[in-house]
């Protein structure tokens, strides 16, 4: 039975050398892997010659060196679907007990993100060189957010990478199905919103003008209504063109650069002030921050920690805000359940399961039961808000619409009516 050297990690930055005998390579791998180490590179001791964890697979779609600098790598960002495939895939590799190098080589393969291959690429040429893996992800903190981080470390230090890789990929499924619903929801009615703004766009600026040199030939004293709707109608028949342009260029920017924290602070407080709105985001950003903290107490985080985290997860900044003092409340030696109460965004029933799952010592089943429970009013609330909505925009639009309509015609029906 041959003999292979090896060099393979142990713990995030541990590096560990030694001799195994087994049948071939792949066996001395699954060995390795077996004693809870992760290999790096593995050597034939009768002729030297390297193994494939640490020369891998060259596969010539994937470039031996990146064309990005680090500085480029880092400012790199990727959908959510890319990262949720990276995951999962990462998930099932790790608990087949593939070689983390060989991991990064396959999935270099298998991305379909050019940049999102050269950042694995450089991951796996750290790896290579000795880093832990939570010290190269978190160089790429626009791909990675912090709770991957913290997972991703804990899972190191534990040496439950899979479980906890299993764990982030069902936690970014859940994420992304419930991200998928409210866009979903949203498409019909804002679809409606833009045909109900062009077609009253198209009324103002090409059909009206027509009306207008009628009425310019009657010579008679318009109706102040429709006065109005002929002085938007010149309007828009004089600018439209600068008015597509400048709609056209906010859209091109926004899509660009976005928004800023205050102005997304401003939306953020506006949102909060719509009725219908308000409550869906609440219950949204609920559901996101405790399935967020369940995710970080069940794998070993501190509370405190985990909740500082979570925090980050909240989109709404208002609600994120609010959260602040909750870390240093933990700190300072209050349960979970009193630094939440005094947040306004945390309902009775949140603080009520919290207090009974830590008096019960069940603090992550009650925080999971929860978020649960507020993913199931979210996605009712949703289905719900969407039946109310669209027959709405569709009224909406249409008394809109009829409102300019019968604006151009009342000078007509109030000439025929004097002329009786």
């Amino acid at each position: 039975m041959p003999n292979y050297q090896y060099k393979a990690k142990k713990g995030p930055t541990e590096i560990v050398e030694g001799e195994i005998s087994a049948e071939n390579e792949d066996a001395a791998v699954s060995r390795i892997s077996a004693m809870g180490l992760i290999p790096i590179k593995i050597t034939d001791v009768r002729d030297g010659k390297a193994g494939s964890t640490s020369q891998g697979i060259r596969p010539s779609s994937v470039k031996d060196q990146t064309s990005m600098t680090m500085g480029d790598l880092s400012k790199i960002r990727v959908g959510y679907r890319d990262l949720n495939v990276f995951t999962r895939q990462f998930a099932i590799l790790i608990k087949a007990s593939v070689p983390l190098l060989r991991i990064f080589e396959v999935l270099q393969i298998q991305t379909t993100n050019d940049k999102f291959r050269q950042v694995l690429r450089y991951c796996q040429e750290a790896l290579r060189g000795g880093a832990s893996l939570s010290g190269v992800i978190e160089k790429f903190p626009r791909i990675f957010s912090q709770i991957y981080l913290s997972m991703i470390h804990s899972g190191e230090v534990s040496g439950t990478l899979d479980k906890v890789l299993e764990r982030l990929a069902e936690f970014a499924e859940k994420e992304s199905e419930i991200r998928s619903r409210v866009q979903s929801a949203l498409i019909y009615p804002v679809f409606l919103l833009l045909v109900g703004i062009g077609t009253i766009f198209i009324l103002f600026t090409f059909v009206m003008p027509r009306l207008l040199v009628l009425f310019d030939d009657l010579g008679t004293q318009l109706p102040a209504v429709t006065q109005v709707m002929m002085n938007i109608s010149h309007f828009c028949q004089s600018y439209w063109m600068p008015i597509v342009g400048v709609v056209a260029a906010l859209v091109v920017w926004f899509r660009a650069r976005g928004l800023s924290e205050g102005q997304k602070a401003v939306l953020d407080h506006l949102v909060l002030g719509l009725p219908l709105f308000k409550e869906l985001v609440k219950k949204a950003e609920i559901a996101r921050f405790l399935r967020s903290l369940e995710l970080m107490y069940e794998n070993g985080i501190p509370l405190y920690r985990g909740v500082e985290v979570a925090m980050k997860t909240v989109g709404n900044s208002v609600i994120r805000n609010e959260l602040k003092q909750v870390p240093e409340r933990l700190e300072s030696g209050a349960t979970l359940a009193n630094s939440l109460e005094p947040v306004p965004t945390m309902t009775p029933l949140v603080i009520n399961m919290i207090s009974v799952g830590e008096e019960s010592g069940q603090l992550g089943t009650a925080v999971g039961e929860t978020a649960t429970f507020y993913e199931q009013e979210t996605n009712q609330f949703i289905k719900t808000a969407t039946s109310l909505l669209e027959p709405m925009m569709i009224l909406g639009v249409g008394v809109v619409v009829g409102f300019v309509v019968v604006s151009m015609l009342l000078p007509i029906f109030e000439i025929h009516v004097f002329a009786q």
